[in-house]
């Protein structure tokens, strides 16, 4: 990828993540947001038209190749799903295969982009991509506890107005920042992966971690806070040799936590009994009636999937999913959406995504990484949240282009020992 290309799609990520400050402070009118977004996606599509037969050439045989080939099966498979929105008796309709478009299928070009880095230029984009999460979530705190009427008016019209919620607690109770608390909490977690596989500096890495275990515990999002929980293990783990560092870091975690904690509760007295509200809410429930249940029920009558978007947030509340959406389940939801075909070739991908992990430097932070993204599909939705979706394609085009240099500079080096 050459510099300009670099730059390009550097701008294009600050645009992704920043574009909904930007919405929240009026800059950018909010019916034009995804707009502007799904239109921005043409340069991770010109940055891989550009790069990739030069990078596949140069790839033969290693395994990041097998994660693309996998990639582009799972995308080749869900924009074929178009078909069965044409079959009699579906309970989709072609609008939800928009809404999938949108949200499953887009963010997939970024995987293209990030597959055509160099090894120097994926360590840049993980850092930016660290700051820029870091931004969402202390940009979050600030308003909270500095602009809490501006902050609540936003959230009153984003989800009671135009989500329709029956329920307002997460008005404030839930760290939102512009993101969403489903976002928040996800990126938490997956930003401390981050920044174990990218070698952030050692002073940055605690000050990061903690900004980020505690974005993880506003948010309430259980998956998210589990997965943040993992990733700082594996961050302990993968640099056990600096036992200093390691005693910093937690003792970092744990007064800033709960200082914070300490001082949100006082200026808002509900945070503790919100959060243990939260935490005791019935999961069974939750999972037999929204969940694990409900997509039983639809992969009985539709095991090839029900196409792309069928059981999405976004269509249930269109009134497009008759039997509605699939809750706090993301692989369920694929397996509604695209079958037991789909499901299965996701898991491959997640499988050799995994394997091809073994190989490279910072092992453990990319295994975390990718676990943290199961923990939190099992019980919740974001491969159809926009942001989400494009971290996770991010993270596996840059697992994938570290993995060819790895094969590569294998390759190279046997060359010239002979």
């Amino acid at each position: 990828m050459s510099q300009n290309e670099f730059l390009l799609f550097k701008a294009y990520l600050i645009l992704l993540n920043l574009a909904p400050m930007l919405v929240m402070h009026n800059v950018i009118p909010h019916a034009y947001h995804y707009l502007i977004i799904d239109f921005a996606t043409l340069v991770p599509i010109y940055i891989a038209a550009k790069n990739l037969r030069v990078t596949l050439a140069a790839s033969k045989r290693a395994s990041g190749q097998a994660i693309f080939f996998l990639t582009t099966a799972f995308s080749a498979l869900s924009v074929f799903s178009i078909t069965l929105f044409f079959q009699d008796g579906n309970p989709s309709d072609i609008k939800s295969f928009a809404y999938g478009i949108h949200l499953c299928i887009l963010p997939i070009s970024v995987f293209y982009a990030a597959y055509c880095l160099m090894p120097n230029q994926a360590t840049q984009i993980l850092h930016i991509g660290c700051f820029l999460n870091a931004i969402a979530v202390v940009y979050g705190i600030f308003l909270q506890v500095v602009r809490p009427e501006f902050y609540k008016d936003y959230l009153t019209i984003i989800l009671l107005e135009q989500k329709g919620y029956e329920y307002d607690w997460q008005l404030f109770a839930r760290l939102q920042s512009y993101l969403g608390s489903t976002t928040i909490g996800s990126i938490c977690a997956l930003s401390i992966s981050w920044i174990n596989v990218s070698g952030v500096r050692a002073n940055m890495a605690v000050v990061g971690t903690s900004v980020f275990f505690i974005g993880s515990i506003l948010s309430h999002q259980r998956g998210g806070f589990v997965a943040t929980v993992i990733s700082v293990a594996a961050l302990l783990i993968s640099s056990s040799q600096n036992f200093k560092r390691n005693i910093i870091i937690v003792t970092f975690l744990m007064v800033t936590s709960l200082t914070f904690l300490a001082v949100l509760n006082y200026l808002h007295p509900e945070t503790f009994d919100l959060l243990r509200e939260r935490s005791n809410e019935n999961l069974d429930e939750l999972f037999s009636t929204r969940g694990y249940g409900l997509a039983y029920s639809y992969i009985q009558d539709f095991p090839f999937g029900i196409g792309l978007g069928g059981s999405l947030s976004a269509s249930d509340s269109a009134g497009l999913a008759s039997r509605g959406q699939v809750v706090d389940a993301n692989f369920m939801r694929i397996l509604v959406d695209l079958g037991v075909q789909g499901l299965a070739l996701f898991l491959s991908l997640l499988i050799i995504s995994a394997i091809s992990a073994t190989s490279l430097e910072h092992t453990i932070g990319w295994l975390s990484l990718l676990i943290g993204f199961v923990v939190i599909w099992l019980g919740s939705n974001t491969l159809d949240n926009f942001y989400v979706a494009h971290i996770f394609w991010l993270s596996l085009g840059i697992l994938a282009a570290k993995s060819n240099f790895v094969k590569i500079k294998t390759a190279s080096e046997s060359t010239n020992s002979a």
